[in-house]
């Protein structure tokens, strides 16, 4: 059962992108014992998802709690990125819809510029973001996103919540 927080962010999911279930197959990066906001509809869709997460308490857990999920890969996001990636950058493993919920926050910006780039070469796939909506106080958030962040990349936006405020959310998403 999902709680209000997490049911509002399947909510805004679903009015901003209503195809979004109508894919087959999805790579969920981030995925845990804490934050698996649509795992409830995407069992109920019969889809077929993989998740990478860094935590590898969480990824037992998975595979544990998780059973219909076809693959857990523990990885770093940039290593899983470089590790599935062919000589051209081009991301060699296909998903239809790869969503990031909630951990781009935890990168230096910097960072984040290399995954935007490998994100970027995956050819006719749905790439959707969420974070924190700015800064939002006592998290151990590294990066502070805005809008205007994904915008210049050409990602669409919406957020939930205040600005700065905790429990906010910015969803980005585009077709690449």
């Amino acid at each position: 059962m999902i709680d209000a927080i997490e049911k509002s962010r399947l909510a805004q999911l679903e009015r901003c992108i209503p195809d979004i279930w109508s894919h087959k197959s999805y790579l969920y990066i981030g995925a845990g014992s804490y934050r698996h906001h649509f795992f409830e509809r995407m069992q109920e869709k019969n889809l077929n998802v993989d998740v990478v997460e860094i935590d590898k308490g969480n990824c037992l857990w998975l595979i544990r709690e998780q059973p219909w999920i076809c693959n857990v890969y523990h990885y770093d996001i940039v290593d899983f990125l470089e590790r599935i990636s062919d000589e051209k950058g081009k991301i060699s493993t296909a998903w239809d819809v790869i969503i990031w919920s909630h951990g781009i926050e935890m990168l230096p910006k910097d960072k984040s510029g290399l995954l935007f780039m490998m994100l970027d070469v995956c050819a006719d796939r749905l790439i959707v973001h969420m974070t924190p909506y700015g800064r939002c106080g006592g998290t151990g958030n590294v990066s502070v996103w805005y809008p205007e962040d994904f915008s210049a990349r050409d990602y669409t936006t919406d957020t939930l919540g205040k600005r700065d405020q905790r429990n906010s959310n910015l969803l980005a998403w585009r077709v690449v």
